[in-house]
């Protein structure tokens, strides 16, 4: 009985670093999906930082020459340009990127993870029927 008793005893505990070797690989790989997916939205925010200090350059440049005698036109033609620059700028910080959202960042598979835990659930149930099998004292036992 001891022996059958310990064999159990040793097959739940593999059986719970399995599944906690499992759960821990499940978290590295998204982990890495993560840090992935946050490496690529800071390349296209610098990329759009870099769009809005060149068009805010510009809008300098032009602010400057709008300061300097000019004729009603050449006004008008910087005003409108102004214009598009701002609405690009606006543009620019509305994009969430390529139909990503930030929230996308943190999405999970949400099927995957309920199997997963059903997984884990029915190996945990199916090792504590065994050890309680394995276990279960008879009256004779009880009685010594």
């Amino acid at each position: 009985m001891f022996e059958a008793a310990s064999r159990v005893i040793r097959a739940v505990a593999g059986m719970d670093r399995a599944m906690r070797s499992r759960s821990a690989l499940a978290n590295r790989v998204r982990e890495a999906r993560n840090a992935d997916d946050a490496y690529q939205w800071i390349g296209l925010a610098d990329s759009k930082l870099q769009s809005v200090s060149s068009l805010l350059q510009r809008a300098r440049e032009l602010t400057i020459s709008a300061g300097t005698p000019l004729s009603k036109t050449a006004r008008h033609a910087i005003a409108d340009e102004l214009t598009s620059f701002r609405d690009e700028v606006l543009g620019l910080a509305n994009d969430n990127g390529q139909g990503c959202g930030l929230s996308d960042i943190e999405d999970i598979d949400l099927a995957e993870s309920v199997m997963d835990l059903q997984l884990q659930e029915v190996s945990y149930q199916a090792a504590l029927q065994a050890s309680s099998r394995a276990l279960s004292p008879s009256l004779v036992d009880f009685l010594r």
